[in-house]
Order: structure tokens, then sequence, then C-alpha cells
């Protein structure tokens, strides 16, 4: 027993000791950071990267069921296209001039973005590559439930903000006016073209869009053959020059599509996800 006291008695000392020696570290003021640095200067501006970099969003009709009773607009798979805009990737009918183009990344958003969360990596990717002398295209994919979205009222504001912007009006003005439009179209009533929100409410009943329990990991897995299917018919291409990618959630369905099969049929690989591209 007197041992076991003795063993007490030596951890308390150590953790006294350390707890001494920690306190003698604190700063009432917080953390105290070295000072700021100038950032590395780039060798590129933005307005260069625009000159340089199309981007485009393309749909590609893909009807649901019909007793899924899902709004019309879910009819439609979006994404959002980063190109050359010297238009050195385009082939016939708006697809892939598969011969003049070295790479296609479809890239998949994380679980709160949608194409947007790739807004500026897309255009960075495009741009670069042009630099080196290749042309790449990225595609930036909204999954379905993107289509249910109303963005009137945010795209309305972004619309007055460029013209006050383009006609000489301060950042302050443009903001205020973000501000008067966005308020005013998702709780004030406002009417945009002849559209009114539906409401909060309306959104947060679940009664209005049981279709969505039917927008799982199978229909978005399917969008994304559908989408590389459609842009680069020929498969054989696709394994030499489509890459799969995504961020956060994106990430992880990219492992699920690579050793998806798309028929079902274990007997036939041709479809497998990892058969259909490059990486």
């Amino acid at each position: 027993m007197l041992k076991k006291r003795k063993g007490y008695y030596a951890i308390f000392g150590i953790l006294s000791v350390v707890v001494l020696l920690l306190s003698g570290c604190y700063d009432p003021r917080g953390p105290v950071p070295e000072g700021p640095k100038p950032p590395v200067p780039r060798d590129y501006s933005q307005e260069e990267v625009d000159e340089v970099v199309s981007v485009e969003l393309q749909l590609i009709e893909s009807p649901l069921p019909l007793d899924w009773g899902a709004p019309p607009e879910c009819n439609w798979i979006q994404f959002l296209r980063f190109r050359p805009s010297d238009g050195s990737t385009l082939g016939r009918d708006g697809l892939v001039d598969v011969d003049n183009t070295d790479a296609m990344l479809l890239m998949m958003p994380g679980i709160l973005e949608g194409a947007n969360g790739f807004e500026y990596i897309g255009r960075q990717l495009v741009y670069q590559a042009k630099l080196r002398g290749k042309n790449i295209e990225v595609w930036a994919v909204d999954r379905r439930n993107n289509r249910f979205e109303d963005l009137t009222g945010m795209q309305a504001a972004e619309r007055e903000a460029r013209r006050i912007l383009s006609e000489g009006g301060t950042p302050e003005e443009a903001a205020r006016a973000v501000k008067e439009i966005c308020l005013g179209y998702y709780y004030g009533g406002m009417e945009i073209d002849g559209k009114r929100f539906r409401g909060v409410d309306w959104y947060l009943d679940p009664k209005n869009h049981r279709f969505l329990s039917e927008f799982g990991l199978k229909m978005d897995t399917e969008d994304m053959f559908k989408i590389i299917m459609t842009m680069v018919p020929d498969r054989q291409v696709r394994k030499q020059k489509v890459f799969v990618g995504g961020h956060s959630l994106g990430g992880i369905h990219t492992s699920m599509f690579a050793g998806w099969d798309l028929d079902g049929d274990p007997k036939t690989t041709d479809d497998a996800g990892y058969n259909n591209c490059a990486g």
C-alpha cells in the first residue's frame, strides 16, 4: 500500500511540474503570430485568364420516371464546361474534338456544393494547360438536385451588380443592389421576370418534394456516365483522355464511379467505370 502511495505522489509531482512549466508559457494576449508577409505575386492576371477561357452551362436531356413526380427542370443533367475560348476543343454538334483535346476532366462537387465549387480551379486549369501548349476541358457537374434550386433572385442581383459597375458605379452601390434584390425576392414577395419565390416554408415541407428520395448514388453515378459518354462517344478515347475526380464527397463519389457496373452484369466490363476513363 505504501508503495502505491509513493507511486501516486511521484505522478502527482511530475504533473505539477508540467503544469508549472506550461503556465510559464501562458500569454493572456493569446498567440502572437509573426508579422504579415507580402503575398507571392502572380505572373498572370485574372483578365488574362478570362481572355483564354470560356465557360458555358451545358444541358443533357435525361428524363426521370414519371411516377417519381419530379418537376420538369430535373429532367436535365447540367454542368459547367470550361474550355479554351479559341474553340480548339470544339467538335461537331458542340461535342469534344478529341483529336485536338489532350484531356477532359469531369469534376464532382462536395456535399454542400454545386458546379460553382470549381469556378476558379476550372478556369485556372484550362489556362495553365494552354500556357503549356495543351488543350483541356473541365466539366464541373451539378448533381440533379441542383436543378431544383431557384436562382432567379441571385442571377438578377448579379446582373444588376454587373450593370452598376460597368456604368461606373461603386462596389458599395452594387452591394446594396444585391442586398435589395435578394431580400426582396427571397423574403419580400418581389416578382422577377414574372416569377415569385415559392417560399422557405414550401421548400421545408417534405410533401412538396418526395421525389428527392429517389435522388441517390445510382442516379448521380449514371449521370456521370451520361456526361462522358455523350461528350466523348468513343470508349477507347475515354480510356485515354477522360479523368474523373472531385472534392470532398465528390472524391468519394469518384471511387464509386470507378467500380460501378453500369449494366449490372458482372460478366461484361466494358461498361465499368474504370474502363471508361484514363484515371
